[in-house]
């Protein structure tokens, strides 16, 4: 059950009464080893295209993307594989509000489908994130290609894109010139709209025991106010890769799963460079951080890096076999002051414990549930007129 050690100290109290206190203090050895904390980047995987209208050649027009269907748009040009490929996929409304169709009374509206290219291919800084998808980088010119598809139901019409990319360091929002070619309709249009990308950065707090990794994700937004936090348990397969065991993400109002089955969401891999850089791919189930209410936005990825190498092999804590064993146990000092009792407990910056108390050796009830910001917390015990033990555990 672990090492357990007692020894017993005077009191003198203010009526110079000598009372003889038995303090035991039992130390259970951790079940996981020490703490520790990757940097975690958390993004949407889509992309978020707003829609604009435009006046060329005396005629007015509107454009908007959307991955739903009918007429309601939600902005979202939709990732279509990894984010390094760069392929991302939507349905373009093309609206001509210069004209009006006989049969409808309406402008006429096209509705092709859309592969788009976007600059997500690059990471010039080594951390496996995506320079396109860190807010503090810009993004400056960057062309990208795309096709488009207009099926009228009798046969289908080919056009291209042309998009060029710009944003600012330190914002998440930009502009995105793209032009719209299809021969089969005359159009020829560029369009400028903006462009937004969600990220959030934090932190992933975990420990080892054994193959299983137990984490906690902290995420704030980037430019915005939002944060999200949750559990993240994984499952070490081998020194490239980790299995979900469960996982979610809850702000201050809402709770977000992610669908954990098989083909979706099941591993976080290791990269080849860096190779202390992770990635893994969320598919929320109906409801994301950015769309909490309707099921768009809901793929995600979720880049770690992960500096901790206690052996220094090249493999980070998080997935290397030798990152398994147990960390140092936690103590307790007692001492007395002023004629009363004190407990010292000392531990890792971080960790959780739990101190309990009994009358016994038997019988221990929680005193203090203390998550340490340091390595050491003094705890008051007052006056001690009986023979009491305490004990701490690692939580």
């Amino acid at each position: 059950m672990g090492r357990r050690f007692g020894f017993t100290v005077p009191i003198v109290n203010s009526r110079a009464l000598l009372l003889l206190v038995s303090l035991l203090a039992s130390v259970l050895v951790r079940a996981s080893g020490p703490l520790r904390t990757a940097d975690a980047v958390l993004h949407a995987a889509s992309i978020a295209v707003r829609p604009v209208q435009l006046s060329s050649g005396g005629q007015n027009y509107f454009a908007g993307y959307t991955t739903s269907f009918g007429d309601f748009l939600d902005d979202e040009v939709a990732v279509a594989g990894p984010i390094r490929d760069g392929a991302f996929t939507a349905s373009l409304q093309l609206v001509f509000l210069s004209r009006i169709d006989p049969l409808t009374g309406e402008p006429p509206v096209l509705f092709p489908s859309v592969v788009l290219g976007a600059p997500t291919s690059a990471d010039s800084d080594l951390n496996g994130v995506p320079d396109f998808y860190q807010v503090e980088r810009s993004v400056a010119g960057e062309v990208t290609g795309g096709i488009v598809y207009v099926d009228n139901g009798l046969e289908v019409s080919r056009g291209t894109l042309t998009a060029t990319w710009n944003r600012l360091p330190g914002v998440p929002t930009g502009t995105v010139s793209i032009q719209v070619r299809i021969a089969d309709y005359g159009v020829n249009l560029t369009f400028l709209h903006p462009f937004e990308i969600t990220v959030y950065t934090g932190s992933l707090n975990y420990r080892r025991d054994g193959g299983a990794v137990s984490g906690n994700l902290s995420l704030s937004r980037v430019g915005g106010s939002q944060r999200l936090s949750g559990a993240l348990n994984l499952v070490r397969t081998n020194a490239s890769e980790l299995g979900f065991l469960e996982g979610g993400l809850t702000d201050d109002v809402s709770t977000f799963r992610w669908n954990v089955s098989e083909g979706v969401s099941t591993r976080v891999e290791r990269l080849a460079e860096p190779p202390s850089a992770y990635l893994a791919r969320l598919n929320f189930l109906e409801a994301s951080p950015l769309v909490p209410l309707a099921p768009q936005y809901l793929a995600w990825d979720l880049h770690l890096l992960d500096r901790n190498d206690a052996d220094v092999d090249g493999v980070p804590d998080l997935s290397d076999e030798a990152a398994s064993g147990p960390g140092a146990p936690p103590g307790l000092r007692i001492a007395i002051e002023a004629g009363q009792a004190v407990l010292t407990l000392l531990g890792e910056t971080g960790g959780r414990y739990g101190v309990e108390s009994s009358a016994g050796i038997s019988g221990f009830t929680l005193l203090q549930q203390i998550t340490l910001s340091g390595t050491s917390v003094v705890i008051p015990l007052g006056p001690v007129s009986a023979t009491q033990f305490f004990r701490a555990r690692a939580l």
